[in-house]
């Protein structure tokens, strides 16, 4: 049986080649009538990224029930000393669209029942582990110009540290066809499958993100 929607925060530490860099605030919360929002605020607090001033924001707004999350609006936004980049996805069930914008180029696409954002998929994962699903894990993400499928599998699990101790962690790999970039997720199924850890390998860059405090 799928998980029950519950509200939480999370914050954790990003890392760039194993050296720390920033930090993460990930907040869940309800806003009635089956939708949710979900706020994530990054922060560079060292190094470079930290002299450049760089700050990412995410929000997403999407429906979500034990049986379905689907997007409805998702908004991204990249500040720094330098330069700044935006993009979005609004989600129309009714009106039979999708549009997504980055930077000034908008695309518009046909609707897909069940369509996520980048920002909600762990969600997904999560829900769809509780429910005794092993995958693969296949989701419909809209982004940049296209709907693409994220296919997931799960391949054990490992021992993970967390601030409350080590947790036995599923741990998950996102396939990609011709590209060497390789994502890789632990969740833990004591706590609502909450990823734990997140490995982006890039080939030259690894960029991680370690949970360091949760609240549910």
């Amino acid at each position: 049986m799928a998980s029950t929607p519950a509200a939480y925060s999370a914050e954790y530490e990003v890392l760039r080649n194993g050296r720390a860099l920033g930090q993460a605030d990930v907040r869940v919360s309800a806003a009635g009538n089956g939708v949710w929002e979900m706020h994530s605020q990054t922060r560079g607090t060292r190094g470079v990224a930290s002299l450049a001033g760089v700050e990412v924001t995410e929000r997403s707004r999407f429906r979500w029930t034990p049986d379905l999350i689907e997007a409805m609006e998702y908004d991204y936004s990249q500040r720094a000393a330098t330069r700044s980049r935006e993009r979005s996805v609004r989600v129309d069930a009714g009106g039979g669209s999708i549009v997504t914008r980055d930077r000034d180029e908008e695309t518009r696409l046909p609707y897909q029942a069940g369509v996520l954002d980048r920002h909600i998929l762990p969600l997904a994962i999560a829900r769809d582990l509780a429910s005794g699903n092993r995958g693969p894990l296949r989701y419909q993400v809209a982004d940049r110009g296209e709907v693409d499928e994220h296919v997931y599998r799960v391949t054990g699990t490992e021992r993970v540290a967390t601030p409350k101790g080590e947790v036995e962690a599923v741990k998950l790999e996102r396939q990609r066809a011709n590209s060497d970039r390789v994502t890789t997720m632990w969740m833990d199924p004591g706590n609502g499958y909450l990823p734990v850890r997140v490995v982006q390998n890039e080939g030259r860059d690894t960029m991680e993100t370690r949970l360091v405090r949760s609240s549910r």
